[in-house]
């Protein structure tokens, strides 16, 4: 529900494309400590990637979950999904609905299922879209076990972490939206103090 949340952010000198051995040792580092310090063993865990996921991202993951496991930190049985969202596209999705005599915007939460690893989810739309045109997001599972519409689920209910204003929701799920407003706010090159 939103009460422990954690960031910890890292530099990278490879932009979007992330290496494995950064991905793997800043997940281990953080996931490890999180882990024991909280006193659980999760029996699934997704990641959330906004846009595209690398295979030298998914196989850093990969390999943290592995030594995780070993070290009996995550349920040996784990269920993960590795998980694109994506806000743009090239192939723009679009949902709605017939009223009628004219196109609506689709209800809040409506999921289109397009395959076993890819959907669009309405994160907003009626009743709250009063104005505008809902952009719904594409999910896309890259790597995993977990079903899509679980996943979709758990997206959604993640737009509606909205601190600011409770009872409304946001477009994004509050893991990205998070982190797109650190990106904003930091600079790019100049050593982060406030953290």
């Amino acid at each position: 529900d939103g009460d422990l949340i954690t960031f910890q952010p890292v530099q990278s000198t490879r932009g979007e494309k992330l290496s494995t051995s950064l991905i793997r040792e800043t997940l281990l580092a953080n996931l490890r400590e999180d882990l024991k310090q909280l006193g659980i063993c999760p029996k699934s865990i997704v990641f959330h990637r906004d846009g595209r996921v690398f295979r030298s991202e998914a196989k850093g993951i990969c390999d943290a979950l592995d030594i995780l496991k070993e070290e009996n930190l995550l349920a040996s049985e784990l269920r993960y999904a590795i998980v694109e969202i994506h806000k743009t596209s090239s192939s723009k999705p679009r949902l709605y609905k017939w009223a009628g005599t004219r196109f609506d915007n689709p209800e809040m939460g409506l999921f289109a299922q397009l395959s076993n690893f890819e959907g669009v989810l309405a994160t907003t739309g009626a009743p709250l879209l009063n104005r505008g045109t809902a952009q719904p997001l594409s999910i896309e599972i890259f790597k995993g076990n977990i079903d899509l519409i679980d996943v979709a689920h758990d997206i959604y209910m993640l737009t509606h972490l909205a601190f600011a204003s409770p009872g409304s929701s946001m477009s994004l799920p509050f893991t990205i939206e998070l982190a797109d407003k650190i990106l904003r706010e930091s600079s790019p090159g100049e050593k982060i103090s406030w953290w």
